[in-house]
């Protein structure tokens, strides 16, 4: 390849003698030779094969997705109990939560749940909702409730069905560690005995027509408590009275029921009969 010095001489003598020419035309001239004495007659237009070129920033922003924070919902207890007990004298309180009501050691026999904050329900809450066979998961506050009565219905009754088996099943999926579990147990074993008598026919309860041998058995039965109005009647197939009573008022009434009755007929306030012989 010529060099630079000697193109500018070829220029100067031989094309260019009078090199009447500025400065920016030298220069181009000066250019246009040497690409010429080169074989080049233009300069290459760099390319992305050619030119290595590092990728720009995108324009598209990226966006971090932000954690959702779980705040589960809370539920604080109002509470009450009678001071004294056969009185309308009334304890009442409001608690944090059943903790707190538990805390207290007070007997408290009836208490309501209420939403105290919180906006997420907890998968233990909706668990105790379908325990409890409830259709809202709102309805979670009445467990909150249960859960603060430590002398509750429940407690000092058991339950007499089996939707209320069904809600005590919810109340312990949120408190296994009731207080009065023990008390609640025995309740409850009690009261299915209870049922079992029914259905047996052992006991019975209420205004109506009992046919013996299907809906109570022959036997001695009595009933106590507060009575009052109370009716009886033996009946015979034909509905005939064999024997009957009105009893103003007692604290006891007993009536036996031979295998050759038909039916007893119940009216007023009699209470439950269980039978004793």
């Amino acid at each position: 390849m010529v060099s630079l010095n000697r193109t500018l001489q070829l220029i100067s003598t031989v094309c260019y003698p009078h090199a009447m020419w500025g400065m920016r035309a030298l220069v181009a001239t000066v250019i246009t030779a040497a690409l010429a004495l080169s074989g080049c007659t233009s300069m290459p237009t760099p390319t992305t094969d050619s030119v290595g070129t590092a990728p720009g920033p995108s324009l598209t922003p990226t966006v971090t997705p932000v954690p959702t924070k779980f705040d589960p919902v809370t539920f604080a207890v109002s509470c009450s109990y009678r001071d004294p007990p056969d009185s309308y004298t009334y304890v009442r309180a409001d608690f944090a939560s059943y903790q707190d009501a538990w805390a207290s050691g007070k007997p408290w026999s009836s208490c309501e749940g209420r939403k105290s904050g919180g906006e997420d329900y907890t998968s233990e809450q909706a668990l105790a909702v379908n325990m409890a066979g409830y259709e809202d998961i709102q309805s979670v506050k009445t467990l909150y409730g249960l859960c603060a009565a430590t002398s509750g219905f429940y407690v000092t009754n058991g339950p007499v069905s089996e939707r209320q088996l069904q809600e005590i099943a919810g109340m312990l999926t949120l408190c296994p560690d009731f207080p009065a579990l023990a008390q609640l147990q025995a309740a409850i074993a009690a009261e299915q005995q209870k049922e079992a008598e029914r259905a047996a026919g052992l006991r019975f309860w209420g205004s109506g027509v009992y046919v013996v041998g299907t809906d109570v058995q022959p036997g001695t039965f009595q009933a106590t408590g507060d009575i009052k109005n109370c009716y009886w009647a033996r009946l015979d197939a034909a509905a005939n009275i064999i024997d009957n009573n009105f009893i103003s008022a007692a604290t006891q009434v007993q009536i036996t029921i031979k295998s050759t009755d038909f039916s007893l007929e119940i009216d007023g306030g009699c209470g439950e009969f269980v039978r004793i012989g």
